[in-house]
């Protein structure tokens, strides 16, 4: 997903769980939603992002899933890349 907000997206302290690879940078953060359903999806980005402007959902092959699967299951607990 895609969500634009009015001004700088300030995240809260914790996001679903369904929402991985949370990736904020100004006013545009982009994440995959493993659970998406229209509309209680884009409700929730609402109620969880104040200010959202815009939420683009986009199909996803089933490649890029696998990898965001394979990259999440690989962080530590602390959220960041494990090490090999």
């Amino acid at each position: 997903m895609e969500v634009t907000a009015a001004d700088r997206i300030q995240l809260p302290g914790t996001l679903p769980a369904s929402w991985l690879q949370p990736e904020p940078a100004n006013r545009v953060m982009r994440f995959v939603d493993t659970q998406f359903s229209e509309p209680q999806s884009l409700e929730r980005v609402h109620h969880l992002i104040p200010g959202t402007t815009a939420v683009t959902a986009n199909r996803m092959p089933l490649k890029a899933i696998l990898l965001a699967l394979t990259r999440t299951l690989q962080r530590d607990p602390n959220g960041k890349a494990a090490t090999r």
